[in-house]
């Protein structure tokens, strides 16, 4: 199992990510997400929406594990 942060490019640009050191007996570390909250926003931007049922779900799957598959966990 693996625990992912992915932020969009919007949000990624306002916020910053520390993997801390691991806690106790456990087999994860804690992440500590700092979003700056001094961010102003465009009141006339359109909402983002997706449409998930035109997805290809098989393909994502495909480039998601290979993107991950060389990720070692302690």
């Amino acid at each position: 199992m693996s625990d992912v942060t992915a932020p969009t490019d919007d949000i990624q640009k306002v916020t910053q990510r520390e993997v801390c050191s691991q806690l106790g007996g456990s087999d994860h570390r804690p992440v500590i997400l700092n979003v700056n909250r001094d961010i102003k926003l465009n009141p006339h931007r359109l909402p983002l929406t997706w449409n998930y049922k035109k997805a290809d779900w098989e393909k994502f799957q495909e480039i998601a594990n290979g993107l991950t598959k060389n990720i070692h966990s302690p």
